[in-house]
């Protein structure tokens, strides 16, 4: 996946994003497909934020607050959808 920063100070930079958590890369992903459903399959030109929330999990059998990451849109259904529609124009 190929994605720009915004506000990043080099254009062109590399970044990943590591993580244990198989609770993270399962909300990544439905969070990804939950997007691409709403937007008839666009997700790239579409500015999706990335957050992190805090949950409550049992570790070594105690309560702890972690936090998850999730990735999502800033606005409204019709906005996204809205702006996909927005982004295909440009493209095509």
């Amino acid at each position: 996946m190929i994605c720009v920063l915004d506000g990043a100070q080099i254009v062109g930079g590399v970044w990943k994003f590591r993580t244990t958590s198989k609770r993270s890369t399962i909300a990544l992903k439905s969070g990804l497909i939950y997007i691409q459903s709403l937007t008839h399959g666009q997700l790239a030109g579409i500015p999706l934020i990335l957050y992190l929330r805090p949950e409550m999990a049992n570790v070594k059998g105690k309560q702890t607050k972690v936090y998850i990451a999730h990735i999502g849109f800033k606005g409204s259904v019709s906005d996204l959808q809205n702006t996909a529609i927005d982004v295909m124009k440009v493209t095509s």
